[in-house]
C-alpha cells in the first residue's frame, strides 16, 4: 500500500508504487501503530528453506521480509496437505524464547488451516499451533504459546 495524495481540486495524484508501505503495512511504524508493533520481528530477514516454491516470483525468502507486497506460494506437483509434504522452514540463527508467532495470509477473508511446529535442532519437533481445522478467516493469525526454539516450520 503506498500513500494517496489529493490535488487542490480533490483528484487523486499520479501514485509511484513503492514496496515501502505506509504505517500498518511499513517496516517501520510510527505513532500509535509503533506501539502495538514493539515486540521484536525475530525471522526479519532470517535464512529461510521450503519444501518447494512456485517459481522466483514466490521464492520462500518472501516471507520474513516486511513486504506484504510479496509471498511465497508452494510448488504447484508437491501441494499436498493431506500427507504434510507441504512446508516452509525458518531458521532464527539461534535458540530463541517466543511466545507468539504472526503468520500473514494472501487472502484476510478467506480461512486456512495450518500447522506450527518448533524446534532446536531441526530434527525433533513440537507442536506450537494446531490450526488444521480452522474456519476463522484473518490475516495475520496470531498464534500465542510459550517456547524456545531455533527452527519453526
Amino acid at each position: 500500500m503506498d500513500r494517496l495524495t489529493f490535488d487542490d481540486k480533490g483528484n487523486i495524484n499520479v501514485i509511484e508504487p513503492t514496496h515501502e508501505g505506509i504505517d500498518l503495512l511499513s517496516a517501520k511504524p510510527t505513532g500509535k501503530l509503533k506501539k502495538a508493533y514493539s515486540l521484536p520481528d525475530l525471522a526479519y530477514g532470517a535464512k529461510v528453506t521450503a519444501s518447494s516454491f512456485y517459481d522466483e516470483r514466490f521464492a520462500p525468502e518472501n516471507i520474513t521480509g516486511h513486504n506484504n507486497g510479496t509471498l511465497w506460494r508452494a510448488g504447484k506437483t508437491i501441494w499436498d496437505l493431506n500427507n504434510d509434504k507441504t512446508h516452509i522452514t525458518i531458521d532464527l540463527g539461534k535458540i530463541q524464547t517466543f511466545t507468539q508467532v504472526w503468520t500473514e495470509f494472501e487472502h484476510p477473508t478467506f480461512f486456512y488451516q495450518y500447522s506450527i511446529f518448533t524446534s532446536t535442532d531441526s530434527i525433533s519437533w513440537n507442536c506450537f499451533a494446531d490450526r488444521k481445522g480452522n474456519t476463522m478467516a484473518g490475516s495475520p493469525m496470531i498464534d500465542e504459546g510459550k517456547t524456545r526454539a531455533r527452527y519453526i516450520r
